[in-house]
This record gives structure tokens, C-alpha cells and sequence, in this order.
């Protein structure tokens, strides 16, 4: 059983389907049901224990290196409920100690002098999302919800603070409340729906092109185009530099949800990869396709170290993984297996 994996991808991946207890790859490992960034300090993120469908994530702040890190952990659970939280594999008094304190910097923040209306609502609606945050991550890790308010204000390490935390409480349930924060929210859904629209106009105008070409490289060799050259081409369709990032990540989302995952073979290796480096034997790979291309149902065959969790005509989910028919047969056709 390998401990070292070639890429934190790949150790991403082995974690999220739990094929083994621990493994490492450079500054990235694993133990158990929790993923770490560094060292033991930073716990990306913690498998549920009884609900592996269930994956709690650090909601606090990292460094450019662990962000990367976590963009992997992502990758490996999609399709799973993320629970964010600030410490995945810490205690429930611990993580409502720290949601009690930042809900109280909010709520501090509104009593100050001379602050705009439009900041103080704001912070308001910081402190309710902050609230509504604590109960999914309460309820999600098996508390009883009639606890949640007790055990939240108790965590207060401060006597100011579970006062604060208590009238907020008692305010955030009242009608004009509510009334107010939905006003908020709806503004704010409508702001994310124009800037949504703006980024769909963008992505239209240099998708097309963009995504032959991821995968033509790809099949090719087995490489993903350089953020570089995918920077380029989005540029050159006549997008602005400031929505970069932005139309990257949707193609990004789309591409995924159109094309799921590519195959590439490995000679060096004598591995199947995939664009998001998880690899399975050739063997493993041939034996699996030859028993879908049979219509034998293949649901939870394992395949290397995932567990197939659903398949049909259309397609084959591997993990995390999701693998459209026509990349499959694309595949087979190459590996002259069909």
C-alpha cells in the first residue's frame, strides 16, 4: 500500500473516498477522516463520522499555498454537502466558541458612532448568516436543535458576550427581523444574478473554443493547459483583465458539467489518469469497462482505491468522479478495446 502520492490531487482524492487510513503528498496528508494543510494546526477539512456524504470544511483564513490545497479537497468532494466550519476536526464548543465571537464583532460593529445605515444593516445580516452557519454545522454534527441557543451562549468566554449573544438570538426571531433581512437578501440575490449574467456573457464568447482545445492537450499529453495559455486565449476573445478570474471559474463549472472527467493513459506508468490526477491501474480500468459495455451493473465495484457509486448508459461516477459515456467509449476506442 503506497503512503506517498505523486501530487496533492491524487492524495485529495485517496482521502475523499477513504481507501486507506493515511497518506502524504509534499505538504499536504492525511489521517483518518481529516485532511491536513502543513501540519496538524490546519485541518482542511473532516469526513463525517457516520455520513461520509457529509464534509466539514475550515472557514478560516489561509495562505495562498493552503488555499491551493483546499481548491483540491473541493475538487475531491464534489457532489458532497459541505458544512463549513472553523475547526473541521475540533470540538462543537470550540467552533460555536469562535461563530459566538465573530457574531458578537458583528454586532459590536452596528453600535458605533456615525456608521452609515446601509453598513450597519449590512453587519447586521453578517451576524444572522453567521448564526444560521452555527445551527447547520450544530445540526449537522447530531445535536438536537432545542440545545443550540443554550450551548451557543454558553461557549461566550466573556459575560458581555452572552448577553449580546442572547438578545440577538431573542431579535433574530422577531417578524420586523426578518422582514428587514429578507429585504437585504433580495437586494443582494439580485446584485449576484446581474454580475452572474455579465460573467454568462463572457464565458459564451470564449467557451467554445476554449474547451476543444483543453481537450485535445489533454488526450494528446496528458497535461491540462497552463493557467497561462488559458488566460490567453480568454483575453485574446476581447474579455477585461478584471473579470479574469471570475470567467475562469465558470468555464472552469461548466466545462466539468459538460465534459465531467477526461482519461489519458499513462505509458511510463502503465495507469489510467485523469485530468484531476487520480490513477488507477490499466487492468482495473479494462476489466471495468469491459463489464459496463455489457450492461452488467457495476454499482459498488471497486476500482483501485474508489468505489463506483452509480452508473447508467449516460454515464459512470467513480468517487468523486463523473465520467461521460462518449469520454469512455473515446477512451476504449484509443486503448483499441471497442
Amino acid at each position: 500500500m503506497r503512503l506517498v502520492f505523486k501530487s496533492h490531487e491524487e492524495v485529495a482524492h485517496i482521502w475523499a473516498n477513504q481507501g486507506q487510513q493515511r497518506g502524504s503528498a509534499s505538504r499536504m496528508f492525511f489521517e483518518g477522516r481529516v485532511i491536513y494543510s502543513y501540519g496538524y494546526h490546519y485541518a482542511i477539512a473532516a469526513i463525517h463520522p457516520t455520513d461520509p456524504n457529509i464534509v466539514f470544511l475550515n472557514k478560516s483564513g489561509y495562505s495562498n499555498s493552503t488555499a491551493k490545497h483546499t481548491n483540491y479537497v473541493r475538487s475531491a468532494i464534489r457532489g458532497r454537502q459541505i458544512i463549513n466550519c472553523y475547526e473541521p476536526n475540533g470540538s462543537v464548543r470550540e467552533n460555536l466558541r469562535q461563530w459566538g465571537t465573530a457574531i458578537c464583532t458583528a454586532v459590536n460593529y452596528t453600535k458605533k458612532k456615525g456608521i452609515r445605515t446601509t453598513t450597519k444593516t449590512a453587519k447586521v445580516a453578517e451576524a444572522a448568516s453567521l448564526l444560521e452557519e452555527a445551527k447547520i454545522y450544530f445540526l449537522a454534527i447530531g445535536e438536537k436543535e432545542n440545545q443550540f441557543k443554550k450551548q451557543l451562549v454558553e461557549t461566550a468566554e466573556k459575560p458581555e458576550n452572552k448577553s449580546i449573544l442572547s438578545a440577538f438570538f431573542a431579535t433574530s426571531k422577531s417578524q420586523s427581523f426578518q422582514e428587514a433581512l429578507s429585504d437585504v437578501m433580495a437586494k443582494q440575490i439580485a446584485k449576484e444574478a446581474a454580475e452572474q449574467k455579465r460573467i454568462d456573457k463572457y464565458v459564451n464568447k470564449a467557451y467554445p473554443a476554449l474547451s476543444k482545445m483543453v481537450i485535445s492537450v489533454f488526450h494528446r499529453t496528458g497535461q491540462l493547459l497552463k493557467y497561462e495559455a488559458i488566460e490567453k486565449v480568454i483575453l485574446d476573445s476581447g474579455i477585461p483583465g478584471k473579470e479574469l478570474r471570475a470567467v475562469r471559474a465558470q468555464m472552469e463549472k461548466r466545462f466539468t458539467d459538460e465534459f465531467g472527467d477526461l482519461l489519458y493513459y499513462d505509458k511510463t506508468n502503465d495507469e489510467v489518469r485523469t485530468q484531476r490526477q487520480a490513477r488507477v491501474s490499466i487492468e482495473d480500468a479494462k476489466l471495468l469497462f469491459t463489464v459496463w459495455s455489457r450492461n452488467t451493473p457495476i454499482h459498488g465495484q471497486r476500482v483501485g482505491m474508489f468505489t463506483v457509486t452509480a452508473a447508467n448508459e449516460k454515464e459512470i461516477k467513480i468517487g468523486c468522479h463523473t465520467f461521460k459515456a462518449q469520454e469512455v467509449q473515446h477512451f476504449a476506442k484509443r486503448m483499441q478495446w471497442a
